[in-house]
Order: structure tokens, then sequence, then C-alpha cells
């Protein structure tokens, strides 16, 4: 099963956005990602199964005087599309 045009066109920027955010960014063929993860939930599953370490909390971007990226960004970009539909 192979990617369509539209994924294969929005599959840099997703990328980009994940290291971003340093967010993981998972590559490959399907049936390998799904082994590696009924791989885990049977490690997990299994009496002294630990899980791996988690990365730190996102720390947001800073700019120059130390206030958070996002707050200058206007309100109406800020808002989930849910809350602004009416």
């Amino acid at each position: 099963m192979g990617r369509t045009a539209e994924q294969q066109a929005r599959g840099p920027r997703v990328k980009a956005i994940c290291e971003r955010y340093e967010l993981p960014y998972n590559t490959g063929p399907f049936l390998r990602q799904l082994g590696g993860v009924q791989r885990t939930i049977l490690r997990l599953a299994l009496p002294g199964g630990t899980p791996r370490p988690k990365p730190g909390p996102f720390r947001g971007e800073r700019d120059g005087d130390g206030a958070a990226a996002h707050a200058a960004m206007p309100t109406s970009a800020r808002t989930s599309s849910s809350a602004t539909a009416a």
C-alpha cells in the first residue's frame, strides 16, 4: 500500500513541525511500526517490563525578551476552530 501524492507532499511539512516541537516522527513501513508497537505492548505486559524514559516537557519557543512566541500571535489564531464556530 503506497502513499498518495497528497501524503507525500505533506510529509516534509509534518516532519518539520515535529522537529520544531521536539516530537517523534516515525518513518518506515507501516507493518514495521505496527510490529514495534506490539513488541512494546508485550514487553510492558510481562512482569518486570519497564517503560522507556519519555522526553521532557515542551519548552516552547522564546523570543528575545523571554516571552512565549505564541503570546504575540493574534487571539483568533490561538483559539480552536470548534470554539470559534457558532
